[in-house]
C-alpha cells in the first residue's frame, strides 16, 4: 500500500497544502520536542527528600533568586537584607521575574525549579512560534519548495534548540533573551515593513534581560536602520538606546558602579590568549561549522543574493556568529557546552536555521535546489553531532545515549549532583547558626538562599575586591575554590584576605594561618568549620569532628 494514500498520508498532504496549518504543525512539533527535552533535563535537578522532593535550579540561579527574594521583601536588589550594595547578577529582568514568582501564593523554595521550568517552558513555546513564523515569511516560502524547506528548517531548529532546553530546565534566563531577540528580528523583516516601535521595545527587553544580548540584536538594529527612514528609524534605535542609558544610570545611582560586578569578575584581569584558548576549546565544534562551512558559503553566495534575501540571511547569521565570538572571547562558560552550545551561543543557535534558509535562497529568476538548502541545514547540526573534550579533541555523540538522556533524564553529573549537597548545606547552616551569622562559601547560591544567612563569596561574584583580582594560571596560596579550566568566574580567589572578615561558619577549611581559630564540626552529617567562640553559632546543634 502506498503510504501517501493512507488516511494519515492523505491528512498530511492536506496539512501541507495550507500555509497556516503547516506553521501550526511545525510549531507544535518543535514545542513538544523542546518541552520533552526540558523535562528530561529537569530530572537531573530532582532530589528526593524523605516524603517529598526538591526541584532545584543551577547554583547561579539561586544567587539571582536571593537578590529577587530580598527585592520582594522590600530590601532592594541585594544578596541578602542589609548586604553591601553590589550587583552580583547578570539579568535585571530575571531578578524581577523571579521576585514575582516567589511572591506567588503557595510558593515554596524547594520547588523553585518547577516554577522556573514552567515559566521557561512557556518561553520555549514562544521561541518555537517566532522561529516558525519567521521561516514562513522567508523569501523562499513563495517558491514550490518553500513548504518542504520550512519543515526541514523546523526539524533542524528543534535539534539545535536542545541546548536551550537544558538552560531552561536549569532556571536560566536564556529562553527570555532568545524570545525577545527573535521577536525583534521578526518585526524587522515582516513583509509589510518593519514596525519601528515593536523592534525598539523587543530589543530593549532583550538588553534589559542581558546586556550581552546585543550580540544577537546588533544585526536586527542595523537592518532596521537600513530599512526605516526618518522618525521610524529614530524610534527603532532610540528606544534601546534609552533603555541602555537608563540601566547604566540606575546602576550607578543604586550600586555606585557603571557596570555589574560580574563584568569585572569575568572580563578583567585575564590574559586574552588564556581566556580565548579556553573559549576556543569549548566552542571548537561550532568553529568547525563556521570556518569550514558557514564563512565560505557567505563569501560565495552573499554577493548574488537579492536585497530581501540578503537581509534575511545576514542579520540572523550575524547573531549566531557574534554569539560564538563573544562566548569564545570571555572564555566560554563554566558549565561548558551542552549539545553544542552554552548559555550565550544557545540563543544564537536559534537564528542559525533562519540565516541558512535566507543564504541559500537563489537570486531572482534562478532555480531553487532543495538539496542545496537541505545540505546547508544538515551542516548546521555539526555542533550538536560532535562534542569537545577538555583536551581539545572532538568526538561524535552517541545518538542512542542522547535520546535516552532526554527520555529518562541524563545521568546526573557531579556538577548537578552537588547542587543537592549545597541545598542540604544551606539547611544545615540555618540550623547551626543565628540570623546574624556570616558564612564563607564557594557556591554563593543554594547555601545562602536556603540558610537565609549573610554570605562571604570567596570566588568574587558578590565580592568587589575579589572580582578585580588578576587571574592566576596556578592555584593561589591556600586555594579552596579556585578552578583553572573551565575557569571563567571561578579563577579568582584570595582566601587569606577574604577570611579577614572573620566568618562565623565556613564551608571550606580556613587558611593555614587561621586554622587554630576554627574547629571542624558537622550538622546532619554536613561538615563545616566554625569560628571558636562565635556567638552566632549554635554550639549545642553541632557535633565536633
Amino acid at each position: 500500500m502506498n503510504p501517501l494514500r493512507s488516511p494519515a498520508g492523505l491528512a498530511l498532504q492536506q496539512v501541507l497544502r495550507g500555509g497556516l496549518s503547516l506553521r501550526v504543525l511545525c510549531w507544535v512539533c518543535i514545542t513538544s520536542f523542546w518541552l520533552f527535552a526540558e523535562r528530561g533535563f529537569l530530572l537531573a535537578f530532582e532530589f528526593p527528600r524523605g516524603a517529598g522532593k526538591d526541584w532545584a535550579v543551577a547554583d547561579d540561579v539561586y544567587i539571582t533568586a536571593s537578590f529577587s527574594r530580598t527585592l520582594m521583601e522590600g530590601g532592594g536588589p541585594r544578596w541578602y537584607p542589609d548586604a553591601p550594595k553590589l550587583e552580583g547578577f547578570s539579568s535585571p529582568t530575571w531578578v524581577v521575574m523571579l521576585a514575582l514568582v516567589q511572591s506567588l501564593p503557595g510558593f515554596r523554595s524547594s520547588n523553585l525549579g518547577l516554577y522556573t521550568s514552567g515559566l521557561n517552558g512557556l518561553l520555549l513555546a514562544a521561541c518555537a512560534w517566532l522561529v516558525v513564523a519567521t521561516l514562513a515569511e522567508s523569501p523562499d516560502e513563495a517558491s514550490s519548495s518553500g513548504r518542504p524547506t520550512l519543515v526541514l528548517a523546523s526539524l533542524v531548529c528543534a535539534v539545535s534548540g536542545v541546548s536551550m532546553c537544558n538552560w531552561a530546565a536549569a532556571g536560566f534566563e536564556a529562553p527570555l533573551v532568545a524570545a525577545a531577540c527573535l521577536a525583534a528580528y521578526r518585526e524587522s523583516v515582516r513583509s509589510g515593513g518593519a514596525r519601528a516601535l515593536r523592534v525598539g521595545l523587543w530589543t530593549a527587553m532583550a538588553l534589559a534581560t542581558r546586556l550581552d544580548a546585543m550580540t544577537c540584536c546588533a544585526g536586527t538594529l542595523l537592518l532596521s536602520a537600513a530599512r526605516l527612514r526618518g522618525r521610524d528609524r529614530v524610534v527603532a534605535l532610540g528606544i534601546p538606546g534609552l533603555c541602555l542609558a537608563g540601566m547604566f544610570l540606575a546602576r550607578h545611582w543604586y550600586y555606585g558602579e557603571w557596570l555589574p560586578n560580574t563584568y569585572y569578575l569575568k572580563g578583567t584581569g585575564w590574559l586574552f590568549r588564556d581566556r580565548f584558548w579556553q573559549g576556543w576549546i569549548q566552542n571548537s565544534p561550532v568553529w568547525l561549522l563556521v570556518v569550514v562551512v558557514l564563512l565560505p558559503a557567505i563569501l560565495v553566495l552573499a554577493p548574488s543574493l537579492p536585497h530581501r534575501s540578503l537581509a534575511f540571511a545576514l542579520a540572523p547569521l550575524s547573531a549566531f556568529l557574534l554569539s560564538v565570538v563573544y562566548s569564545t572571547n570571555v572564555g566560554g562558560d563554566l558549565a561548558f557546552e551542552v549539545y553544542g552550545y552554552d548559555r550565550f551561543t544557545a540563543v544564537g543557535a536559534l537564528f542559525l536555521p533562519i540565516g541558512v534558509v535566507g543564504l541559500l535562497t537563489p537570486p531572482a529568476g534562478g532555480g531553487h535546489t532543495l538539496a542545496r538548502t537541505g545540505c546547508g541545514l544538515i551542516a548546521a547540526l555539526v555542533p550538536v553531532a560532535v562534542r569537545p573534550s577538555f583536551e581539545g579533541r572532538v568526538h561524535f555523540r552517541e545518538p542512542g545515549h542522547a535520546w535516552l538522556s532526554l527520555a529518562a533524564g541524563p545521568v546526573r553529573p557531579d556538577s548537578k549532583d552537588v547542587v543537592g549537597r549545597w541545598i542540604d548545606a544551606g539547611r544545615a547552616v540555618e540550623a547551626a547558626t543565628r540570623p546574624g551569622a556570616l558564612v564563607a562559601v564557594c557556591a554563593a547560591g543554594a547555601p545562602i538562599y536556603f540558610s537565609r544567612r549573610r554570605g562571604l563569596d570567596l570566588l568574587g561574584k558578590i565580592d568587589e575586591r575579589v572580582a578585580r583580582l588578576p587571574v592566576r594560571r596556578a592555584p593561589p596560596p591556600d586555594a579552596r575554590c579556585w578552578r583553572g579550566f573551565p575557569g571563567v568566574g571561578h579563577n579568582k580567589e584570595d582566601v587569606r584576605s577574604s577570611f579577614r572578615a572573620a566568618p562565623d561558619l565556613s564551608m571550606v577549611a580556613p587558611p593555614a594561618a587561621l586554622s587554630s581559630q576554627y574547629v571542624r564540626v558537622s550538622v546532619d552529617s554536613v561538615p563545616f568549620w566554625a569560628r571558636v567562640g562565635s556567638p552566632e553559632v549554635r554550639w549545642d546543634a553541632l557535633k565536633r569532628l
